[in-house]
């Protein structure tokens, strides 16, 4: 079943990627094949601002791993999980159009799509996407 997750992202710094400060954990399935689509657009049913496919770690996209020793963060058995870990880089934020110049905040809604191997496709999450304006590096 889909949740609702609510993310904030930083204008002037690259979001996810290697450091897994933004993995999601699908316990027990292993998803390391299957296809993923993360679609950020202005609104529900707007055009996409920013699309996420599958991608190598540490490129700008979706990579996927399974994990088969993965604890389960109650029980701590050994259960396996497939780490999903999303990257959006620096130039790509960057580059959302901004809607006033004054604006702090670039308001966007998000879906994460997955087809398992030989499944529908179905919803991971989805919700809000905040890009904060913040200061620009010097």
């Amino acid at each position: 079943m889909a949740f609702e997750l609510n993310l904030t992202a930083f204008r002037h710094a690259s979001w996810g990627g290697s450091s897994g400060l933004a993995d999601f954990i699908r316990l027990h399935d292993d998803w390391s094949g299957a296809s993923f689509t993360w679609a950020f657009s202005q609104g529900p049913g707007g055009p996409n601002a920013i699309t996420l496919n599958n991608a190598s770690e540490g490129l700008q996209g979706i990579s996927a791993s399974f994990e088969p020793g993965y604890l389960h963060p109650v029980s701590g058995e050994a259960v396996g999980g497939t780490i999903i870990r999303p990257q959006i880089d620096q130039t790509t934020l960057e580059s959302v159009n901004v809607l006033s110049p004054t604006q702090n905040v670039i308001p966007l809604h998000h879906t994460l799509y997955v087809i398992p191997e030989n499944e529908p496709r179905r919803v991971v999450c989805f919700g809000d996407f905040t890009i904060k304006q913040g200061a620009p590096s010097a």
